[in-house]
């Protein structure tokens, strides 16, 4: 029998927005056109400059659960409360953060969580119809949700990201996710990296699905085009500045190409930890005149910044502690809206770049190949056309946000998950 969709989900973030992935608004459109209404619970209150990269069509309900010393008593006696109301599962959850003080180093956060996972259920979820909590893998937002989960005996999700997956103890993380009623990542590389290394293809192990992050393509629509690019191309980058994105590596490729005579417009979307290294590099090279940083820019004004790029460009690169990027969102906005791509070769990458078929990849930390993929891609206009098309034939038939959508009530029908 199949499963009847419940309406509302209680996701639980580190933070909101979270500036380094618009995975939220992919998962939150996706859930939206499955008929699902979100409360979205976040564990750190974010900047009102930063509220503005919300984008409008964002329709869910927002909380902040900032903890503070003078919510300990607050806390206190809601967990009483809840010891009244629910005893088994409020003794459940109380025991279950005892083995996490155990388990983890950081004591201080264990408890905090525990007091936002009570907070939580008192504010957020009893008398509000929930029926689910869904949460990011991270550490300090899983603590709280499975928390929050044992007191109110919902089901329980994860969103397992390459950042969590790959920059985490692996112990640690198994014992995160082995909590999870199912998993959701958004590649299969990931995916079987979840099966076979974290869990080792253990029996047990919770089940586990590839949830493409979707595209929506009635906000990134299809732009032919009639011209040849022409110099000075118009480069761009959308991206969070981490220096696993590798832009440092497509500065100097554009150095090596102003070194051939190529004008161009390189401009930089995004802010982040590596922007003043990049500003600098960009100064040392001589860039200055051809590169601008444009900074954060809100998601949905990413369209618009696309519709004149001749060449979308990254460089992800894969860390010494393992943290790597998986599909950049950037890469397959650019694809949705025909601007053609150049993009480093990595697992997660290859799921979508067939080389010269869908974009042109090039080798990690390889300058030279890097310009010369980009000079092929804006001057080689049968190249370009082809590329640009099926791109844009891949994203239609396998990124399009309403087959998401139906893919996903599939496979909770198939696996008769509690959603």
């Amino acid at each position: 029998m199949k499963n009847v969709l419940p309406r509302k989900i209680c996701a639980v973030m580190e933070s909101l927005p979270e500036l380094t992935s618009p995975a939220l608004l992919e998962q939150v459109e996706i859930l939206g056109k499955m008929g699902f209404s979100i409360q979205i619970v976040s564990l750190k209150t974010s900047e009102p400059q930063d509220r503005l990269t919300f984008h409008p069509r964002l329709r869910a309900e927002i909380d902040y659960l900032e903890f503070s010393p003078g919510k300990i008593i607050p806390g206190l006696l809601t967990a009483l409360l809840l010891m009244l109301i629910t005893p088994i599962k409020t003794i459940k959850a109380f025991v279950k953060m005892l083995k996490f003080l155990f388990e983890f180093r950081e004591r201080g956060e264990v408890i905090k969580n525990y007091f936002q996972a009570v907070l939580m259920v008192n504010q957020h979820i009893l008398n509000k119809e929930i029926t689910h909590i869904h949460s990011q893998a991270s550490l300090s937002a899983a603590r709280t949700a499975i928390l929050a989960a044992e007191m109110t005996g919902l089901s329980l999700s994860f969103i397992a990201l390459p950042g969590e997956i790959y920059n985490a103890h692996g112990r640690l993380l198994k014992y995160i996710l082995q909590e999870a009623d199912f998993i959701l990542t958004i590649s299969k590389y990931d995916q079987n990296y979840i099966i076979k290394n974290i869990f080792n293809a253990q029996p047990d192990t919770p089940t586990t699905l590839c949830f493409l992050n979707g595209i929506n393509l009635d906000f990134f629509q299809f732009k032919k085009r009639i011209k040849p690019a022409q110099e000075p191309f118009k480069i761009i980058t959308t991206a969070c500045l981490t220096r696993k994105k590798g832009i440092d590596v497509v500065l100097r490729a554009l150095y090596i190409l102003k070194q051939q005579g190529i004008k161009f417009n390189y401009q930089i979307v995004g802010d982040g930890p590596e922007k003043t290294n990049l500003q600098q590099l960009a100064a040392e090279l001589g860039l200055t005149d051809a590169v601008e940083f444009a900074g954060q820019t809100a998601r949905y004004k990413i369209s618009k910044l696309l519709e004149n790029a001749d060449l979308f460009v990254i460089a992800p690169r894969i860390l010494d502690n393992g943290e790597r990027d998986a599909i950049p969102t950037g890469m397959l906005e650019a694809m949705a809206m025909g601007v053609p791509v150049t993009v480093t070769r990595l697992p997660g990458i290859e799921e979508v770049i067939e080389d010269e078929e869908t974009g042109l990849l090039v080798s990690p930390e390889n300058p030279e190949a890097f310009a010369a993929a980009c000079l092929r891609l804006l001057t080689d206009s049968e190249l370009q056309q082809m590329i640009i098309m099926k791109a844009r034939l891949y994203i239609e038939g396998c990124r399009d946000i309403h087959q998401q959508a139906k893919n996903f009530i599939e496979f909770i029908n198939t696996h008769d998950l509690r959603f």
